[in-house]
C-alpha cells in the first residue's frame, strides 16, 4: 500500500504539481487548500506525512502545526515555502520540522526530503488518533 501524504497548499497550481509529483514517486496524495481543511482531513484520514506551505490565507502553516502539536500529533511535516524568515524557520524547527524545501522547488529536492523523512520514520503512519 502506498504511503499517504497530505499536501497543504493554497495555490492550486502548486497543489496539483505536488500531487502529480507524489503520485509519480509512488505516494498516495491527499490535498487541502488551507490549514482548516487540513486539520479536518487529519481527523478522518491516516497519513504518513504532511507537505505544508507556510503562508496561506485564514491561518498560516505555523498556526496549523502548532495546533497539531498541541493536540499531540507527531505526524512528520516537510515544509515547502517561499516565505521563510529566520524567525519562522526557528519556530518550525522548534515544532519538530526537520525538512524544509524552498519555493521554487525541484522534483529532486522534494523527493530527497520525503526520502529522508521515510528513512527516519521507518514507515510509521499518523492520523486520526494523533490529530483528534
Amino acid at each position: 500500500m502506498a504511503k499517504r501524504v497530505l499536501i497543504v497548499e493554497n495555490d492550486i497550481q502548486y497543489r496539483q504539481m505536488l500531487s502529480d509529483l507524489l503520485t509519480g514517486l509512488g505516494y498516495e496524495a491527499l490535498a487541502a487548500h488551507d490549514a482548516f481543511e487540513a486539520v479536518r482531513a487529519l481527523r478522518r484520514e491516516i497519513v504518513s506525512a504532511v507537505l505544508l506551505d507556510v503562508k496561506m490565507p485564514k491561518a498560516y502553516g505555523t498556526d496549523m502545526l502548532r495546533h497539531l502539536r498541541h493536540q499531540g500529533s507527531r505526524v512528520p511535516v516537510v515544509v515547502i515555502s517561499g516565505y521563510l524568515t529566520p524567525d519562522v524557520t526557528q519556530e518550525l524547527i522548534g515544532l519538530g520540522v526537520r525538512r524544509i524545501v524552498t519555493k521554487p522547488f525541484t522534483v529532486r529536492r522534494v523527493a530527497a526530503a520525503l526520502g529522508e523523512w521515510a528513512d527516519d520514520q521507518g514507515g510509521a503512519d499518523h492520523g486520526q488518533a494523533d490529530a483528534s
